[in-house]
Parts: structure tokens; C-alpha cells; sequence
């Protein structure tokens, strides 16, 4: 018996219970066995609904997950695919490979910082 039963059970006594006078009122004793009753005979309806809303949400969080996941994926394809043209049209163009090019940046970068290696917001120093 369960502690939902056995609280309906207990309740179910003190209301049947008709030896004189009582310490308790009968009448609430009786609520409260109808109301053990009734949660009862709902709770394995409201604990199938509660798995079902909790696989839905479950299904929901995985879909948005998969769904992020495919952005990622295309967004990194695209970036790659975008990559190999320029480094194409930069070749047809006779332009030096990416790996000089970034070379220069890093170059630029290292004149900009002043000796205490803050970089400087302008040509001048300040």
C-alpha cells in the first residue's frame, strides 16, 4: 500500500469512526479521505502527461540542437568553400599565396604597437 493509500485509509477510519465524542471533526476527516480518493484515481493520468510533456520537450531541446549543429556545419563549409575561391581568384590574379598575405598582417600588427606593446590608435604617438 502506498502513502497516497494508506493517508486515504486512515482518513476513510477517523471518518467512519462513530464512538461518541471525537477530538476531530468527522466531517473534515471525510473531506479529506474524498480528496486522498480523488488524487488518487488523476495521478496516473497527470504522470502520463507529465512523461509526455517531458519526451516533448526532451524531442524539442534534440531538434534544436541537430538544427544548430547543421548551421555550424554549413557555416564552416561555406567559410571554407569561400577560403578556396579567394585564394583561386588571388592566384588567377597573380597574387601572392594566403600564407604571405597573413604574413603582412602579422608584419603590420607588430609596427603598430609602440615599444611598450600598446597598440597605437593613430599614425601618431601619444
Amino acid at each position: 500500500m502506498g502513502n497516497g493509500e494508506l493517508n486515504s485509509s486512515i482518513f476513510r477510519t477517523l471518518a467512519d469512526d462513530k464512538s461518541g465524542a471525537l477530538p476531530y471533526d468527522a466531517d473534515l476527516a471525510d473531506q479529506r479521505a474524498r480528496y486522498g480518493d480523488g488524487l488518487l484515481r488523476r495521478a496516473p493520468e497527470q504522470l502520463e502527461k507529465q512523461q509526455t510533456y517531458e519526451h516533448e520537450a526532451a524531442a524539442r531541446v534534440e531538434e534544436a540542437r541537430r538544427v544548430r549543429e547543421a548551421e555550424k556545419i554549413k557555416l564552416q563549409e561555406a567559410e571554407v568553400s569561400q577560403a578556396v575561391l579567394c585564394m583561386a581568384i588571388g592566384m588567377l590574379m597573380g597574387r601572392p599565396p594566403v600564407r604571405q598575405s597573413l604574413r603582412r598582417r602579422r608584419v603590420r600588427s607588430r609596427r603598430s604597437e609602440d615599444s611598450r606593446g600598446r597598440k597605437q590608435s593613430s599614425g601618431r604617438k601619444r
